[in-house]
């Protein structure tokens, strides 16, 4: 394929994509472009990058694929589906009669647990390693009430056991200040922003804003409280971040408008909290790295788009491939307590 035919092509497969979104076909819609950016990324541009984005990549921001839509190049998700009205989760998909017999183990948590921008995130390294399948079911930017859907608390209830990643706080509000999304006046859904409400508090009062954020630590314990009680199986907790617990606290916000690096207004208490509420706990502080992507087609470094529409060389923001290596060897022996239980069993890195 010479650049020159590059943008025909691009049309030609922004079409196929619409066709197949239009059908409720999200899973062949994305396997279409895979496939087809892939042979097209094999003369890579600026310019091809920016066209497959807009063109094609664009159609899937309302199918719950925004890191596949930026990542097309370097990654692979494997995305499949569980139900319309649900995101598309990471894969590699599990067969049904693995779902019914419950022969699997289950993930739920954010970016770091999906495993954004690396080829092998240590939910399948952890897969491998107990040669036994994972259920991934993570989503970047979600927060612990994702999670309480009942078709997902049901997956995570037949599974052999469950990785619960500690996530930001951030998705998670109070009556006057809900996380997510509010009504509005005239019926609408509209989202709230929440560094602007917590801008807005501090710069009235900070005490205000404190008082604000441990109503808002008060609902999020509430939350990882009624996973616990709902998925009823094993479960380890696990810190992913670049940053310790005992970095951030609520009290900061004497000093200074901050709600910390990610898992943003979680604290020393608050995780000490949560993490009181599960079998075992683990946590994982990331030294900082920055690493390339390699593309999918040439085996050579290429970039991805944030989500302005960015093109960016490498990341630092999202756990290395190292340190997705180390959080799977770390999880090994409780897994292997888990199947096998054996006494003396601890998590350690």
């Amino acid at each position: 394929m010479t650049t020159n035919r590059a943008p025909d092509a691009t049309a030609r497969l922004a079409a196929e994509v619409g066709a197949l979104l239009g059908a409720g076909r999200r899973v062949a819609a994305l396997r279409r472009a895979m496939e087809a950016s892939a042979i097209l990324l094999r003369e890579p541009g600026d310019a091809l990058r920016h066209s497959l984005r807009n063109e094609v990549f664009r159609q899937f921001s309302n199918a719950g694929d925004s890191y596949q839509a930026n990542d097309f190049e370097s990654v692979d998700y494997e995305q499949y589906e569980l139900a319309k009205d649900l995101p598309l989760f990471r894969g590699p998909p599990l067969s049904r009669k693995t779902l019914a017999r419950g022969d699997y183990f289950c993930v739920m948590g954010a970016a770091q647990t999906f495993g954004r921008l690396v080829r092998q995130p240590w939910p399948k390294r952890l897969s491998d390693r107990l040669d036994l399948p994972v259920l991934n079911l993570s989503r970047g930017g979600a927060g612990p009430e994702f999670f309480l859907d009942p078709r997902l608390i049901e997956l995570a209830r037949r599974s052999r056991f469950v990785v619960l990643q500690v996530m930001s706080g951030r998705s998670v509000g109070c009556d006057e200040y809900p996380g997510g999304r509010r009504i509005t006046d005239h019926g609408k859904k509209t989202k709230v922003h929440r560094w602007d409400v917590l801008e807005s508090l501090w710069n009235e009062d900070p005490k205000l804003a404190i008082n604000y954020v441990k109503r808002w630590n008060e609902n999020y314990l509430a939350l990882y409280r009624r996973l616990r009680e709902r998925i009823d199986r094993p479960i380890t907790l696990v810190w992913v971040a670049d940053r310790a617990p005992s970095d951030w606290k609520p009290r900061m916000l004497l000093e200074k408008l901050s709600w910390g690096s990610f898992p943003q207004l979680v604290g020393r208490q608050l995780h000490a909290d949560v993490a009181a509420l599960f079998d075992d706990h683990l946590e994982l502080v990331t030294q900082p790295s920055r690493e390339k992507p390699l593309s999918r087609s040439t085996g050579e470094p290429c970039p991805y788009f944030d989500a302005g529409k960015t093109l960016h060389a490498e990341f630092h923001y999202y756990p290395s491939t190292e340190n997705h290596a180390q959080l799977a060897d770390a999880l090994v022996p409780w897994a292997l307590g888990v199947l096998e239980p054996a006494p003396g069993h601890a998590i350690g890195l």
